[in-house]
């Protein structure tokens, strides 16, 4: 019996211990993953890029949270070293609540890159000098290993600060990959003819001033946009930063509730073919065209034993995404272990959407 009691006060003393380690320490543990929220700076009637970073690299597999702001949302990206992490943002007002899921578990790995933006967007009625908090966490905050387990988690929030200084609202094409000579338009506020433009990882053949609101950049090398971290810099000091992704629109929308105020969130892979698996649960299928001429897109369900039971087909214009339930898309039933085949004669993106019990929404990796 004593020997039990001195084991209980030793795990009590060690589990007391770790809560009395820093922060900044206990952020570094292997079962720890630490986030971190930028602290923006972005005009009235301008978009502030706010960034969710982790301040060690951890693999993460899955993942989920929910940011809170009193801001319109813009935009959304997620972004991964492997390229391959898939997520949904639900909308709710003023929280936004993300889910993620990584199959190579990259997803989390890269300290100098954030793993999350959003956009929001700063009303042109702000006073100047307004300070917003912005926050993150939520009920369902959690982050798995690629082993399974799941990590203690440390947040750091951030906020949005209202002035008058240059910044970047859009980038386009934001997502695509373009050969030397492409031109991308940068979209923002505060330019000025002398202003510096940086892509990290491209050349840059020219960059031309056309008004305080717009600058076209001229490539000098192949580049992908997806994630390119991309600076403004005028002569004053005044900086900024942003990530690029391509920023699309709805097209269409959906019987189911929970559908309706969700945006998927693609890697940059674009094919011809996709399949889809159905889980348990009540499924959409979203597809996205971020190129520039229309696709057009043959669906097809296919029972567990591989029969095929229904086809329809769709359009999805450049820019945009559909997303829909199987049901509606079909107009029959169906259940665990379906899948769903899709076709397009443009490369295009595709993910499935799972919605549980409680509404909320979960990537689903295609195949």
């Amino acid at each position: 019996m004593r020997t039990s009691l001195k084991a209980g006060r030793f795990a009590a003393a060690a589990v007391l211990s770790l809560f009395l380690i820093p922060t900044a320490v206990r952020a570094t543990l292997p079962n720890s993953v630490s986030l971190r929220l930028s602290n923006e700076v972005a005009p009235p009637g301008g978009i502030a890029q706010m960034k969710v970073a982790v301040t060690e690299p951890r693999p993460i597999s899955t993942g989920g949270m929910s940011f809170f702001a009193d801001f319109d949302f813009a935009g959304i990206a997620v972004m991964s070293p492997a390229n391959d992490t898939y997520g949904v943002a639900q909308i709710a007002g003023t929280q936004l609540r993300f889910a993620v899921q990584s199959p190579s578990g990259t997803f989390g790995t890269a300290s100098d890159y954030p793993i999350f933006t959003v956009a929001l967007r700063v009303p042109a009625t702000t006073s100047l000098a307004t300070v917003a908090p912005i926050s993150m966490g939520g009920d369902g905050l959690q982050f798995v290993s690629p082993t399974g387990s799941a990590y203690t988690t440390e947040l750091k929030n951030g906020s949005l600060t209202v002035a008058p200084v240059l910044s970047i609202d859009d980038v386009t094409p934001g997502s695509a990959d373009l050969p030397a000579g492409s031109v991308v338009t940068i979209s923002g506020h505060g330019f000025r003819p002398t202003t510096r433009v940086r892509f990290e990882a491209a050349k840059l053949q020219a960059v031309r001033y056309v008004d305080s609101t717009r600058m076209l950049v001229v490539l000098g090398s192949p580049t992908r946009m997806h994630g390119q971290r991309i600076r403004a810099e005028n002569i004053d000091g005044t900086k900024t930063t942003y990530f690029s992704y391509q920023r699309t629109t709805r097209h269409g929308t959906s019987g189911v509730a929970a559908l309706q105020n969700t945006m998927p969130l693609f890697p940059m892979r674009l094919a011809t073919h996709a399949e889809i698996d159905v889980p348990g649960v009540l499924t959409g299928v979203a597809l996205q065209n971020i190129g520039s001429i229309t696709a057009v897109a043959i669906l097809e369900l296919v029972s567990p034993n591989g029969r095929p039971l229904a086809w329809t087909w769709t359009t999805i214009r450049p820019n945009q995404f559909r997303m829909k339930e199987i049901s509606e898309l079909f107009g029959i039933t169906y259940g665990p272990d379906f899948a769903v085949r899709v076709w397009s004669d443009e490369p295009i993106q595709a993910m499935g959407v799972a919605v549980d019990a409680s509404g909320e929404t979960s990537p689903i990796v295609p195949r």
